[in-house]
């Protein structure tokens, strides 16, 4: 399961080619497309989500499309991996 680092900032980019994320904890910002940018905004109220509902909400991108994103949202600090649940 993964959550959203709620502490990035999102804003369009000026050529309408997608969204901009300012990660204030790394200092970068990077592009990100519609598609990716409409999934993560369901999710940054602190709600969960796993690989599953990425690839489900997704579907133009292949598996290892969506493991590379995940991993590179991941070192970017635009996603944090959740502690687990279990008690």
């Amino acid at each position: 399961m993964y959550t959203i680092n709620s502490n990035v900032l999102f804003y369009n980019a000026s050529d309408s080619s997608g969204v901009f994320v300012f990660v204030p904890i790394t200092g970068n910002t990077l592009r990100l497309n519609y598609q990716f940018h409409a999934f993560i905004e369901q999710y940054r109220l602190g709600s969960y989500f796993s690989e599953e509902q990425m690839r489900a909400a997704l579907p133009d991108y292949s598996l290892d499309e969506i493991e590379q994103s995940i991993k590179h949202l991941l070192t970017e600090r635009i996603i944090d991996k959740a502690e687990s649940l279990e008690a």
